[in-house]
């Protein structure tokens, strides 16, 4: 599967013994995790855990990606050790760790996408590196000053380094959270890659991102 065709999710239980399954593939439209039998995702001898304790959903029909809910447990749920704001919502991603009634983490996000083709040697400093934590791009060691929609597209272009990202799954990361039409996003976008590739140009960086017209885009990394 290709970088621009999205992602494919699934649930890894770090404690086998305390997640059944101990592998779920997120497929449907939505799963529930906790501790009763009628779980999609059963936690089992956890304290802290509730019957229904959070919900993935899709983010809307026919998205590529999910969101996780607290489904109001008694002590919460968390994401990469920080706990969910009530009503609050995250945007799964590669390697995030959830953890339900306490921060230690029960499950494991997994995308197949990423990890179903030869993983990419880590870069030195002199190149382009994402904390994935925070969210931050350093390009040789010293962070990039970004918008919050630049760091969305560039971390998604990042993500699916090697891969064209086609408009539509770019125009997703980037507003998913946004009601906006169509053609506006496009054109967005179009201005968002403008200016994002001037920032990284006057970073001393040679065509950084690749431009397939009508199609999507490539990071294009620095080797130097």
């Amino acid at each position: 599967m290709g970088g621009d065709t999205g992602a494919a999710f699934q649930l890894l239980a770090c404690d086998p013994s305390a997640v059944r399954p101990d592998r779920y593939l997120l497929e449907g439209d939505r799963c529930v995790i906790g501790r009763h039998e009628s779980c999609a995702v059963v936690i089992a001898e956890r304290p802290g855990v509730s019957r229904q304790h959070a919900v993935v959903e899709r983010e809307r029909p026919g998205s590529l990606y999910y969101l996780l809910t607290d489904n109001g447990s008694s002590y919460g749920t968390y994401v990469n050790g920080r706990r969910l704001e009530p009503g609050g919502r995250h945007r799964l991603c590669h390697d995030d760790a959830i953890g339900l009634g306490a921060e230690e983490p029960l499950l494991r996000v997994v995308d197949l996408d990423v990890t179903g083709r030869p993983a990419a040697a880590a870069p030195p400093p002199r190149q382009l590196y994402l904390d994935e934590q925070h969210l931050t791009f350093y390009l040789r060691g010293a962070p990039l000053r970004l918008t919050r929609s630049e760091e969305r597209l560039l971390a998604h272009l990042y993500r699916h380094r090697g891969h064209v990202c086609r408009i539509e799954s770019c125009v997703e990361a980037i507003w998913y959270d946004e009601a906006t039409h169509d053609d506006s996003r496009r054109k967005g976008l179009h201005t968002l890659v403008s200016g994002l590739r001037k920032t990284l140009q006057g970073e001393g960086w040679t065509a950084p991102i690749l431009n397939y017209r009508e199609i999507g885009y490539e990071l294009n990394l620095p080797d130097r």
